[in-house]
């Protein structure tokens, strides 16, 4: 199978994931989720916030929260939170938002392979700066995590789609700006 290039490489695109899960292991997704979210380190962009009629600038701790969805059974969020603030107060001022869901369609089975759970992992939505996707590293960090997680509890595990892979150059780009 020829893979196509822009797809692959993209951190937007979709991954699906082929997954053998015991009764035991499907215990872990969740702990896979939440360490993957809790393992992309936080940045700590300056950003202007209301002050009566005017802005002033405030520092921001920007890392990724975790939620449970309807549609989606996951949900990540690169978040910016301000001292002292409860994630939930947070998860309005989002940058990205990856969700995971068992997809239901019968193609995504056949990819899977027979006895495998087919997990499909969307970015859902996206913030651009200056032509760029905000939190950028963030995503491909935590998606790489994600992969490398089920990859652990699972060794032969299938994996489809677009960027999961990690380069340590990449990340010093996360610390420059409101990155």
């Amino acid at each position: 199978m020829t893979a196509f290039p822009a797809l692959t490489d993209s951190i937007l695109g979709p991954i699906l994931i082929g997954f053998t899960a015991t009764r035991q292991d499907t215990q872990f997704i969740d702990d896979v989720w939440r360490t993957a979210a809790d393992s992309v380190p936080a940045t700590l962009p300056v950003l202007n916030v209301q002050a009566g009629k005017g802005t002033q600038p405030l520092k921001h701790q920007r890392r990724v929260l975790t939620a449970q969805g309807t549609e989606y059974l996951k949900l990540a969020q690169l978040c910016d939170i301000r001292s002292q603030e409860s994630s939930e107060e947070s998860w309005s001022r989002w940058r990205w938002m990856v969700a995971a869901k068992i997809a239901p369609d019968d193609g995504s089975r056949e990819l899977a392979g027979r006895g495998r759970t087919p997990i499909r992992i969307d970015v859902t939505s996206y913030r651009l700066q200056a032509g760029a996707v905000v939190g950028a590293q963030q995503l491909a960090l935590f998606r790489h995590f994600v992969v490398t997680g089920f990859r652990a509890l699972d060794p032969g595990l299938v994996v489809f789609g677009a960027q999961h892979g990690w380069q340590d150059s990449w990340w010093p780009v996360a610390h420059k700006g409101d990155q």
